[in-house]
């Protein structure tokens, strides 16, 4: 994208039909190669579940078998769950890690001071968040004990529904049961309203964060330090590699 970029630039039309036809070659070979390796890496999961399967059977006849039941969630379920949080979680990273290293060469290439800035940058996307995860857990903490407190005022009082009525007490009972339901709705608020500030520091972060990348982008191309075309591109960098950064971090979890 950068090359074509520069090539519109300076009206180099073949240059520019060149790296086009060259973007659409790789992009194609790119889609064949995902499905290819796709297939490899369920092949040889398989494969080595197969092996699994095979050991579990032998200690099932050699030992004291536990249940039908365990046997059967081990030669089902448990393995489904080793290949969808842990075998492709392992495929994902070391997919991330080698976009993550492609995206870090090529801004080098281009310029060390846009590599350091679109990692400093996307470091804070990542962990700047963080500040809000105690009052986040604090706010669901305070549903989940409003929640109780409201189920148990009205377990307690609808217990004793028949003598509310012979007393005509009624107006007391709504009243003690809507101050705990206002209490539960301000428990949800407080949630909403922390989820808000996460979701608006998140943006916050990341537009800043964007629009320094291009500005210094912007000031390098205007210095004749880097190609016009990087303007185009450099904010897909940005986005790679924050990306590869979240999914490394993501699937290592």
């Amino acid at each position: 994208m950068t090359w074509e970029f520069s090539a519109i630039k300076d009206r180099h039309f073949q240059q520019f039909l060149l790296f086009a036809v060259l973007q659409l070659f790789l992009l194609l070979l790119g889609s064949l190669l995902d499905q290819v390796t796709d297939y490899f890496w369920e092949l040889h999961l398989e494969k080595y579940f197969h092996q699994i399967r095979q050991e579990v059977l032998a200690h099932a006849y050699a030992e004291a078998a536990g249940t039908k039941e365990n046997l059967q969630s081990e030669l089902t379920n448990d393995l489904e769950m080793l290949k969808d949080q842990y075998a492709d979680s392992i495929g994902g990273i070391v997919h991330s890690a080698v976009l993550l290293a492609l995206v870090a060469g090529s801004l080098a290439s281009f310029r060390w001071s846009l590599l350091l800035l679109v990692i400093a940058v996307s470091t804070l996307q990542m962990y700047l968040p963080r500040v809000l995860d105690e009052p986040l857990q604090k706010a669901t903490d305070k549903i989940s004990a409003s929640n109780r407190k409201y189920l148990q005022t009205l377990a307690d009082w609808l217990n004793g529904i028949d003598t509310l009525r012979r007393y005509a007490v009624g107006e007391k009972f709504l009243s003690i049961i809507h101050a705990d339901a206002r209490e539960l709705e301000s428990a949800y608020v407080k949630q909403q309203k922390a989820d808000q500030e996460l979701d608006y520091l998140n943006q916050a972060i990341y537009s800043l964060g964007n629009t320094l990348i291009f500005l210094l982008t912007a000031y390098l191309v205007a210095r004749g330090q880097l190609e016009f075309g990087l303007i185009a591109s450099v904010n897909d960098f940005s986005l790679y590699l924050f990306g590869s950064l979240m999914n490394i971090a993501n699937y290592r979890g």
